[in-house]
């Protein structure tokens, strides 16, 4: 029997020691653990999205907290490089229409599409900084030469709430 009394009270010296402490790394990470599940649902989305035929995925970023800019908001991104046999006009007509449910919103809305005709390509779409260059998506000068080469992607913000990447 002391045995039994020694081991019921050391498991609940822990539990009052460990749940304070998991209680308070909840209330820290909460959002973050939230906003990392609303991207999870982002990125499911563009992996599931239907593709022109004789395409490949060349690359796929994604990340969640202050992307761009500065301040009180927190950035969502997803975004994918594909390389395709199809035209320009072709991959654009293949996407008119196809919408991803928006995780924070729930609304449907229109991925981006972007076709990239060059490296200079990736200086005029707003990107977080780390994504705005070819080399981050595996690109080289000679990758824009063999097809037609596009981004599929969704960027948004929103209100930081207490994710501390976010601020």
């Amino acid at each position: 029997m002391p045995a039994r009394k020694l081991s019921i009270k050391r498991v609940i010296f822990a539990l009052l020691v460990v749940l304070p402490i998991l209680a308070v790394l909840y209330s820290f990470c909460k959002d973050a653990i939230i906003n990392d599940l609303r991207l999870w649902e982002l990125t499911k989305q563009l992996d599931s999205l239907p593709q022109p035929p004789n395409t490949m995925r060349i690359s796929t970023n994604s990340a969640v907290g202050l992307l761009q800019g500065n301040g009180n908001h927190c950035d969502f991104f997803a975004g994918a490089v594909y390389r395709s046999q199809s035209s320009a006009d072709a991959i654009l007509q293949h996407y008119k229409g196809r919408q991803f449910q928006n995780p924070m919103s729930g609304e449907n809305e229109d991925w981006d599409i972007t076709i990239l005709k060059d490296k200079n390509s990736f200086a005029s779409i707003w990107l977080p900084y780390d994504f705005d260059h070819s080399e981050v998506w595996g690109l080289t000068a000679e990758s824009y030469s063999a097809a037609t080469l596009y981004l599929v992607c969704a960027m948004r913000s929103y209100h930081a709430n207490d994710d501390f990447r976010c601020h």
